[in-house]
């Protein structure tokens, strides 16, 4: 990383390398989203230069600053600010190809490529469920059982789950510290490698999945004025995306404080 300052000591703009692949991505996202300014989406694009006989380049962006203490109100109206583009014509690139950039060759990128942004039923499910078998040695016997059993059911309510008209522009690493703020108070997404078309509550379940324990998040969903619908596909991203991040070390911890209780309030909505 390197900072850019102004003649009054202020920083201006950060530039980082990475892989020229993902930097075009990157600030493919970036310039598109200068056009429609009032969304204030992503950091101001300032250059993309390619490192001469290499793969990598230098993209460099609009500074942007660690808010304080994250307000999950701001958050989620940056999340509904995203939830303004619908479709990959706004960025200029066919919808499939946005995904099959996604090569699902670690956990994060396989959930995004093979369920969040799949709205195929079948396999959505047979992904989960080999998600499920893959995590057995840390979740244990009866938690695969359990989660199973969820999978299972979704058959019957798999349109409300992965509802196509939720589909619009997910960033796929929605988390605190891919979250900024500018200097006028609004929030910011950065490290825009992983951004596809897909079910979008996979945005905010993921940040949510971030929380100490399922109380603090239902405390955040309490906040936001969501249908049982919404609530209900919002807890069920919830689960899975504990799963995808679930160590052997501590697991005990997320099963005991994040998985088990959003799976009981999950049965206690309404079916």
């Amino acid at each position: 990383m390197f900072v850019f300052y102004d003649e009054n000591s202020e920083p201006l703009a950060i530039a980082k390398i990475q892989g020229d692949k993902l930097a075009e991505r990157e600030f493919r996202f970036m310039r598109w989203q200068t056009e429609l300014s009032e969304l204030r989406l992503s950091p101001s694009p300032v250059s993309n230069l390619i490192c001469i006989n290499s793969n990598f380049s230098i993209i460099c962006s609009e500074y942007l600053l660690t808010p304080s203490k994250y307000d999950f109100k701001k958050v989620f109206d940056l999340y509904n600010r995203i939830g303004t583009v619908k479709n990959a014509s706004n960025l200029e690139i066919n919808e499939l190809k946005l995904r099959d950039e996604i090569i699902p060759d670690t956990p994060i990128k396989a959930v995004l490529h093979y369920f969040v942004s799949n709205p195929d039923m079948e396999s959505s499910l047979e992904y989960l469920y080999r998600l499920i078998d893959t995590k057995r040695d840390i979740l244990g016997t009866h938690m695969c059982a359990e989660l199973n059993k969820l999978t299972d059911l979704q058959y019957d309510s798999w349109l409300e789950i992965m509802d196509i008209e939720n589909f619009g522009i997910v960033h796929g690493d929605f988390k605190p510290q891919n979250i900024l703020v500018d200097r006028e108070g609004f929030y910011r997404v950065i490290d825009l490698q992983y951004y596809l078309i897909g079910n979008r509550s996979w945005d905010l379940a993921f940040y949510l999945s971030k929380k100490s324990t399922f109380v603090d998040v239902a405390e955040c969903l309490d906040e936001i004025n969501l249908d049982y619908i919404d609530r209900k596909r919002i807890i069920f991203f919830y689960i899975f995306a504990v799963v995808v991040g679930i160590k052997k070390k501590n697991s005990h911890v997320s099963i005991g404080n994040k998985i088990l209780p959003a799976i009981r309030k999950y049965w206690e909505s309404p079916q």
